[in-house]
């Protein structure tokens, strides 16, 4: 799984044989000072993600605040059916029921933003529907065995590797 700023790490991602790759939109990501991607952008990444058979995650990883709503379901339903991402990666918790409201039909993530950082919380997880959390950079190797431990079955954890920033 590579993180994609712009397009060149994008195809880079690609040709190095990445399985995935995530990136932001220009509305509703955290990283709102990246070169983020318009939806136009991503049909065509979208496109040749398919054809070399790599998956591709579209973060929505900011908070929502309460006029929000509407304008984040219409970019989901966008995104649904202009470039059929194989997840969306979200923080705020309130974007997973709107993500099947709006009929995505992708895995839901929860991001490392949502800082869900307690073994208990993950039971909750699957009967929301959402398939993996990524685990706050904070936790140490010994948290984060715990946190794998407590695991549902039907719930995948992920973890960053290279630090506090995505290159």
């Amino acid at each position: 799984l590579a993180p994609a700023g712009d397009l060149n790490s994008f195809l880079a991602a690609v040709a190095a044989g990445a399985d995935a790759v995530y990136l932001g939109l220009k509305h509703f990501s955290a990283r709102m000072q990246a070169n983020n991607f318009s939806i136009t952008d991503l049909a065509a990444m979208g496109e040749l993600a398919r054809k070399k058979d790599v998956k591709l995650y579209v973060a929505l990883n900011s908070m929502l605040k309460p006029g929000d709503l509407s304008a984040a379901g219409r970019l989901m339903d966008r995104l649904q059916k202009s470039v059929s991402p194989d997840a969306l990666i979200v923080q705020d918790l309130a974007c997973v029921e709107l993500a099947r409201q709006v009929g995505f039909d992708g895995e839901l993530h929860v991001s490392t933003l949502a800082n869900v950082s307690n073994p208990e919380a993950l039971k909750l997880f699957p009967s929301l529907g959402v398939s993996r959390v990524v685990l706050p950079r904070e936790l140490n190797v010994d948290e984060i065995r715990m946190m794998q431990e407590a695991c549902p079955p039907d719930l995948d954890l992920e973890v960053f590797v290279h630090g506090a920033l995505c290159f």
